[in-house]
């Protein structure tokens, strides 16, 4: 197992497990610190992210409806380290389960094992489903879940 977040983002960035490689400008890893308390998963990276390699650009309208969930939940940027479920901006692709499977294995498995949050966000459907796996993601919006010792928020895909 890889030891540090740094050694596993050069090691994202080198990705070449799946197809989405092909596409992508830069990989985006995910920022933040590893001693981050908080963890934030959020589904894809949009093309923006995939041109300056992190999540959530500030001058973004995703970027900005972040901002403003994180004012919300009284948290801020440098409080938590978000991630993708995916690495790599699925330019023309369509993702499928064997991708996610892949990635998550691969890297989301590591980052969560390296950081060992107090609570991960869970940001839209297609995480919740890959991450809690069963159960009603609108039911959930909102609501904290416990699942294998792990505390969850589940929110919205923004």
């Amino acid at each position: 197992m890889v030891t540090d977040l740094y050694t596993i983002s050069e090691e994202i960035r080198k990705c070449t497990s799946c197809k989405l490689w092909k596409e992508r400008m830069l990989a985006v890893p995910g920022e933040g610190s590893q001693n981050s308390k908080v963890m934030m998963i959020i589904g894809f990276p949009t093309n923006e992210d995939d041109r300056l390699g992190h999540p959530f650009d500030k001058n973004t309208d995703k970027g900005k409806k972040f901002e403003q969930m994180l004012i919300k939940l009284k948290l801020t940027r440098d409080q938590m380290f978000v991630t993708n479920l995916i690495k790599c901006f699925p330019r023309k692709e369509k993702v499928t389960s064997k991708e996610i499977k892949t990635c998550g294995d691969k890297w989301l498995s590591n980052q969560i094992k390296l950081i060992k949050p107090e609570l991960i966000i869970l940001s839209g459907e297609i995480v919740f489903k890959n991450i809690i796996g069963n159960g009603n993601f609108k039911k959930n919006i909102g609501k904290e879940l416990i699942e294998k010792k792990q505390r969850y928020l589940i929110v919205e895909d923004f």
